[in-house]
């Protein structure tokens, strides 16, 4: 295996990625800019390769990384902490100075800068 190659999911994780992609969608509708993720699933080699978390989210094909154009990681994750507060889903936000991270996880966890 190569060192920071990763993988595909495998099949019976895909429906996993549904309901945050289902959220991050609806972000991009009311922001109204581009969303490019930048990290997804992670083969158990590449996260440790790229120093995830032991028990990262993405290894279970349920995290997204993201950055929306013209819009700040901080403000992006405003308006999910305000989803998440209101029961639009359950999981995780991470914000960090160039992306925001999202999981749903089914329960809250929060970290990063000052969230």
């Amino acid at each position: 295996f190569e060192r920071n190659k990763n993988d595909y999911p495998p099949a019976e994780y895909w429906d996993r990625i549904v309901p945050a992609l289902k959220i991050l969608d609806e972000l991009r509708n009311v922001l109204q800019q581009p969303i490019t993720i930048t990290s997804s699933y992670r083969s158990p080699e590449y996260n440790q390769s790229v120093g995830g978390a032991k028990y990262s989210q993405h290894l279970q094909f349920r995290a997204l990384d993201f950055q929306a154009k013209n819009t700040t990681p901080h403000e992006a994750c405003k308006i999910l902490k305000e989803w998440r507060n209101a029961s639009m889903f359950r999981g995780g936000l991470g914000l960090y100075s160039t992306f925001v991270h999202i999981d749903t996880r089914g329960h809250n966890a929060t970290w990063g800068l000052g969230v």
